[in-house]
């Protein structure tokens, strides 16, 4: 009697395991098509961003269509030279420009290029709306106070500027970086992935997913990480020099096309902002964002914060011997010269290059230090960011981002002496997060400073505009 007893059991555990393998298959099949519905969505945004781009530049190329008029609204009298204005802004200050900058009511008092403007948000928009007033010509500088269609002409030629200066990177990208495989900028190919660009992400190459820096390998010569050298990769002046003098500039330091903008402007004075445009660039660049907004849709990316945090970094250490060397090494770059590409070599058997970089390297790193992730001992902290692979619970991407960002500038002003910044990096996002679904950049980033600094984190919701 005993089978016979035990006979059903054995029947219903089979069907318990059947039911379960069901159930399993029909997980997974929802979870494959919530996957797909995912990147459709995202397919869907990044070409209607891809359609905004063409219509974009069928005005430009028709110019004497009625619909012309569009650009930077109606017709009005000073609207060329807003314009204008506009696009020397996104070469000389930056390449986004917020409504709300017109909003600051009392003058700066100090040089836009000085460590002061970086005191409050408050300050920095001031110092920006002087940079805007010291563009437009006198006549105009009351109207584009008070007007909104002045406004808009000058925010219009700005972004116009940004989309025509990214063009050019990204057509003469295989010479910047060196690299001619087919299709490797193109927007959809995994660049994370690459070998031959991990250097570029990394600067612990075949180590596995590493978290993306503000300072990346590529802001510094052959990658190699050395604060006295930092942002004097031959790659950063290449691409500044691609934006005023011209794509055949890159490659011939001394050449400076009539037409350009270089020349037509009469540039000829190096400004912090320039090195920021030029490291905010490249990091698009190796990103998989199909379109160079303040904020990277795909990647998450915020690349006003990080320019203007770059610009931070330089002005608040432009005294040191380092950066004033790599000031001047900048003036040769775009301003001519006679100069190698390469700066001085890192030879360690060079005593008298280590001592005079001494000092500068500690001012330096202890400026740097709080720009920077943790160290790997750090990884394991109870903050540490999981894979952005991982599911997450909905949260406010914008609110977890500047939380870090506003912990990442406050540190870095108290390293140097100077107030705190309002805003700060992306620091934390993975390397391969190019690549990933853009519900990952909702995870909460919290490790962008080591665990002491991460207690005092607090929120801001002060975050810029500008497309």
């Amino acid at each position: 009697m005993t089978p016979a007893l035990h006979a059903p059991d054995s029947e219903s555990d089979s069907e318990s395991a059947a039911d379960k393998n069901l159930i399993k298959k029909l997980q997974e099949a929802l979870r494959e098509s919530q996957k797909t519905i995912s990147e459709q969505a995202q397919e869907i945004k990044s070409l209607q961003c891809d359609v905004d781009d063409l219509q974009e530049q069928l005005l430009k190329a028709n110019p004497d269509s009625a619909s012309s008029n569009r650009k930077g609204g109606p017709p009005f009298e000073g609207k060329s030279a807003m314009i204008v204005a506009g696009k020397k802004f996104s070469i000389v200050e930056c390449p986004w420009l917020a409504l709300s900058t017109f909003d600051s009511t009392n003058p700066f008092p100090h040089d836009p290029e000085s460590p002061e403007r970086f005191a409050t948000e408050t300050s920095y928009d001031e110092g920006t709306l002087a940079v805007v007033l010291s563009l437009v010509p006198e006549k105009w500088q009351k109207r584009i106070l008070a007007e909104q269609h002045f406004k808009a002409a000058f925010i219009w030629g700005v972004n116009n500027q940004r989309i025509k200066d990214m063009a050019t990177a990204l057509r003469k990208a295989p010479e910047l970086f060196g690299i001619f495989g087919t299709g490797v900028f193109d927007r959809d190919y995994n660049r994370a992935e690459d070998p031959q660009l991990e250097k570029f992400f990394n600067f612990k190459p075949n180590g596995g997913p590493r978290k993306l820096q503000l300072l990346m390998p590529v802001m510094y010569p052959d990658c190699v990480d050395k604060a006295t050298e930092l942002f004097r990769a031959p790659i950063l002046p290449k691409i500044i020099r691609a934006l005023i003098w011209g794509p055949s500039s890159i490659e011939k330091r001394n050449y400076k096309g009539k037409s350009t903008v270089g020349a037509m402007w009469q540039l000829k004075e190096l400004k912090s902002s320039m090195i920021a445009t030029a490291c905010v660039f490249a990091k698009y660049l190796l990103s998989c964002d199909s379109q160079f907004e303040r904020k990277g849709a795909r990647s998450g990316f915020d690349y006003g914060e990080d320019h203007q945090l770059i610009k931070q970094l330089v002005l608040t250490t432009m005294k040191s011997r380092a950066m004033q060397k790599t000031l001047g090494w900048y003036t040769v770059q775009l301003f001519g010269g006679p100069t190698n590409d390469k700066p001085a070599e890192r030879d360690g058997n060079k005593d008298n290059a280590d001592e005079d970089d001494s000092s500068e390297e500690d001012a330096l790193t202890k400026a740097m230090r709080n720009y920077r992730l943790a160290d790997d001992e750090n990884d394991e902290d109870e903050d540490t960011v999981s894979s952005v692979n991982a599911p997450s619970a909905p949260t406010d991407p914008s609110a977890s981002i500047s939380e870090s960002r506003t912990s990442v500038a406050r540190n870095a002003s108290q390293s140097t002496g100077n107030p705190p910044a309002p805003r700060g990096s992306d620091a934390g996002t993975e390397a391969n997060a190019p690549q990933a679904p853009a519900k990952a950049v909702t995870k909460k980033i919290t490790n962008t400073v080591a665990p002491k600094e991460r207690r005092n984190t607090r929120a801001t919701a002060a975050q810029k505009g500008g497309k």
